[in-house]
C-alpha cells in the first residue's frame, strides 16, 4: 500500500498529515461514506503511516517495505486490531467491543501506537456503542480508534461527538477506472470504464454489479421500472426471490435488499439526467429502458420515485422489517408511477 495509490480522498489525507505535523492527531476517527470507496484502505494506510519504523518524525510517509509496513498490509501486525460483524450475526456483538477496548489498553508490542479499526460501525448496538464511551473519553496513551460507517445517522450522538468525522465522497467514474486498472481488478481499461458505469462512484459496487448475476437482475429491474403501469406483483416476486437467494442470514438479505433499491434509485437518476441534458449515464444495455422511462414520466414523478427509493434504503438500514419494507416500496413505486399520491415515510 502507498499514500500515492489512494484515489479521490486527497483532502482527508491532507487533514491527517497536517494534524500529525502539528502534534494534534486525534485519538478517534469516524470515517463516513459509501461502501467500496476506500475507507478501510485509508484506515489501514493510516495505521501503516503511524507504525512505520522508517518514516520521518511527524510525517505520514510510510516506506512500505519495513516489517511494520508489511505486517499492516497483511493484517498481521500485533499492534493493529481489526473487527467486523461476524458472518453469523446481524450486528456487532458487545463481546467484540469489550475485547477491542481491552486490547487498546495493553502496552504496544513494538512500543509505538496501538490502533483499532472497526468495520461495519453502522451495526453497533446501543450497548456496544456505550461500551466504547469510556475508551473514547479516557483513551489509552498513543491509541487510535477508527470507525468505518456508511451513515452518520446510524451512530449515537455520544459517539459522533467524541470522534473526528471524516466524510468520504463518492469517486468519479475516472477515479473508479483508475483504481480498477491500477489494482488489476479489470482485464483492461475499456472493461474498467464499462464497470465504472455500474459502480456510481464506488469501486466495490462496480465489481459487484458487473457480475452476471447482478447484470441479469439489473435488466429485469430496469425493464419493469420503465413500464407504465409498473407490474408490482411480478416485480415483487422477482425481487423477493433474488433476496431469498442471499440465504437465511438477516444481514445478507438486508444488504441485498438495499443494493436492489439503490440500483432502482440510480435508474431514476439516469432518467432525470436524460430529461435534463439528453445524456444517459448508463451502459448501452440500459439505454433503451432509461429513454423509455424518461418519456413516460415527468421530472416531478421521477424525483418522487427516486426519493421513495432513498427512503426505503434508509429505513431498511435502520432495521425496519426487510420483507415488508420491500413489498411496501414496490407498491409505492407502482402508485407513484400511476400518478397517485403516496404519503411520505417519516
Amino acid at each position: 500500500m502507498s499514500w500515492t495509490e489512494l484515489v479521490g480522498h486527497e483532502p482527508i489525507l491532507e487533514r491527517l498529515r497536517h494534524a500529525l505535523a502539528i502534534g494534534r492527531l486525534g485519538h478517534a476517527f469516524l470515517f463516513v461514506g459509501e461502501s467500496g470507496i476506500g475507507k478501510r484502505r485509508l484506515a489501514l494506510e493510516l495505521a501503516q503511516g503511524l507504525l512505520c519504523r522508517h518514516r520521518p518524525t511527524r510525517e505520514l510517509a510510510p516506506c512500505g517495505t519495513c516489517a511494520d509496513c508489511v505486517q499492516v498490509a497483511a493484517s498481521t501486525h500485533p499492534d493493529v486490531t481489526q473487527i467486523a460483524k461476524p458472518a453469523d450475526k446481524h450486528e456487532l456483538p458487545v463481546q467484540l467491543i469489550h475485547g477491542l477496548c481491552g486490547s487498546l489498553g495493553l502496552k504496544a508490542a513494538r512500543g509505538g501506537h496501538k490502533i483499532a479499526i472497526v468495520d461495519d460501525a453502522d451495526l453497533l448496538t446501543v450497548e456496544s456503542s456505550n461500551c466504547f464511551l469510556k475508551t473514547l473519553e479516557e483513551p489509552p496513551p498513543q491509541s487510535v480508534l477508527i470507525l468505518l460507517a456508511t451513515s452518520l445517522e446510524s451512530q449515537l450522538k455520544t459517539i459522533v461527538s467524541r470522534c473526528q468525522v471524516m466524510h468520504f465522497r463518492s469517486l468519479t467514474d475516472a477515479q473508479v477506472v483508475s483504481v480498477l486498472t491500477s489494482l488489476e481488478l479489470a482485464p483492461d481499461e475499456d472493461e474498467a470504464r464499462r464497470m465504472a458505469l455500474w459502480g456510481n462512484g464506488s469501486v466495490g459496487r462496480a465489481i459487484q454489479f458487473s457480475s452476471d448475476e447482478w447484470q441479469l437482475v439489473r435488466r429485469l429491474l430496469h425493464d419493469h421500472l420503465s413500464e407504465k403501469p409498473l407490474p408490482s406483483g411480478t416485480l415483487t416476486r422477482e425481487v423477493q426471490q433474488f433476496i431469498d437467494e442471499a440465504g437465511k442470514e438477516a444481514a445478507a438479505r438486508r444488504e441485498r435488499s438495499r443494493d436492489v433499491i439503490r440500483m432502482a434509485a440510480d435508474f431514476y437518476r439516469d432518467c432525470l439526467r436524460y430529461q435534463q441534458a439528453g445524456m444517459v449515464h448508463a451502459r448501452d444495455s440500459d439505454r433503451a429502458a432509461v429513454e423509455q422511462a424518461a418519456q413516460l414520466f415527468d421530472a416531478e414523478t421521477l424525483l418522487d420515485l427516486m426519493e421513495r427509493c432513498l427512503q426505503a434504503d434508509f429505513h431498511i438500514g435502520r432495521f425496519l422489517n426487510q420483507s415488508l419494507a420491500v413489498d411496501c416500496w414496490i407498491d409505492d413505486l407502482a402508485q407513484l408511477s400511476a400518478g397517485h399520491y403516496v404519503e411520505p415515510i417519516n
